[in-house]
């Protein structure tokens, strides 16, 4: 027999797993997500921690309460609007250009912005 979700239950399902939905590599646990276009809308309290991202027009938009800290993006124009009470710890963006609007009370401490541009 499945097991039966609340509403409240499915919702905070729907809001943490979109990271683990990608896949890991086993040998480190960092989540991989190969070249391509990636959109993340409307996230809350989701954990991008230690994700390794390489592509373009990666948008982050409406992201609240989210940590992307120790993330690596590379090669990436990335397009961070309506970041909210989110923590960057530590990631490394190389080779990225930034387009950042609408951003409150996030932590942007010892981020490596390795020949990126910001906007």
């Amino acid at each position: 027999m499945p097991d039966i979700h609340t509403l409240d239950q499915l919702a905070e399902l729907f809001e943490t797993s979109i990271a683990v939905l990608i896949g890991k590599e086993e040998d480190t646990g960092r989540t991989i997500v190969p070249n391509g276009r990636f959109n993340y809308t409307n996230l809350k309290k989701s954990n991008f921690s230690n994700m390794e991202i390489h592509g373009d027009n990666l948008s982050h938009s409406n992201i609240k309460e989210s940590s992307f800290e120790k993330a690596q993006m590379d090669m990436s124009t990335i397009k961070l609007s309506n970041i909210i009470r989110s923590s960057f710890v530590g990631a490394v963006l190389t080779n990225s250009e930034l387009k950042h609007c609408n951003m409150k009370v996030n932590d942007f401490s010892r981020v490596d912005f390795t020949h990126s541009t910001s906007k």
